[in-house]
């Protein structure tokens, strides 16, 4: 019987070259794709919601594959958790109709980025899930100056230059909020799609404005900007999650 079997992804970015597939480099698609293949006995390609660069985790990336098997749906979660590293784990599968694309039919999709204000050197755990920033933050301005980003612009000063030269760098954001328990602060974004780093960049530009004390005027100006040293503020990658993806 041909399936189309939709899997909710959980995995730690750490170990990973990003999710989609690379040549000779570990990626969260590769090890999927592999182990499907492995014990499917065939060669599987999967599709997926949203590419995550490397270091980025995920408790909501959703993907999807056709394949011939009489294996029902609600097997594949123990089998390939069986197989799977420690640091993938399959949380949810269905089976979808035989046209449905994880990519092309997500509705929208949330992504958070940890921010860890401590002021002692962040512990070997956290530290792993969070960028360390230890600066006050006057959570008002942050909250004012983060709604800035919602709605429909042009972000492209807050993407890589061959993104600019080579897409339409017009995304429309949702909405945005902040979270804070204890020394993390939790920023969240939603919207129907991202340019690469546009996450990342964003939150840099929040937190440049934090540690510098700059004027809301500076983030309405990178936004209004093709490029703008604002938007060019580099972050790691390991507070980003892929939070949810909706259909």
């Amino acid at each position: 019987m041909r399936r189309n079997i939709k899997c909710t992804v959980e995995y730690d970015g750490t170990n990973y070259f990003g999710f989609q597939k690379q040549k000779d480099l570990p990626t969260i698609q590769g090890v999927i794709e592999s182990t499907l293949s492995s014990f499917l006995n065939t060669e599987v390609v999967i599709d997926f919601a949203g590419r995550t660069d490397r270091g980025v985790h995920a408790f909501g990336q959703v993907i999807n594959f056709l394949v011939e098997t009489e294996i029902p749906p609600k097997n594949f979660k123990e089998i390939l958790n069986k197989r799977l590293p420690p640091d993938i784990r399959i949380r949810k599968v269905e089976n979808e109709h035989l046209r449905f694309s994880s990519r092309f039919d997500a509705k929208k999709k949330i992504y958070f980025y940890v921010v860890n204000t401590g002021k002692d050197f962040p512990d070997p755990f956290m530290g792993r899930y969070s960028m360390w920033f230890p600066y006050s933050i006057n959570r008002e301005r942050l909250e004012e100056n983060i709604k800035l980003f919602i709605g429909k612009h042009n972000f492209s000063a807050f993407t890589k230059k061959e993104v600019r030269e080579t897409m339409s760098t017009v995304r429309e954001i949702y909405s945005t909020s902040v979270r804070r328990k204890g020394r993390f602060y939790y920023l969240f974004f939603e919207g129907k799609s991202f340019l690469r780093h546009q996450v990342r960049r964003m939150v840099g530009a929040l937190l440049k404005i934090e540690r510098e004390n700059l004027d809301k005027e500076i983030l309405i100006e990178a936004l209004n900007s093709k490029k703008h040293p604002l938007g060019e503020e580099k972050i790691p990658p390991n507070g980003l999650f892929l939070y949810k993806v909706f259909y």
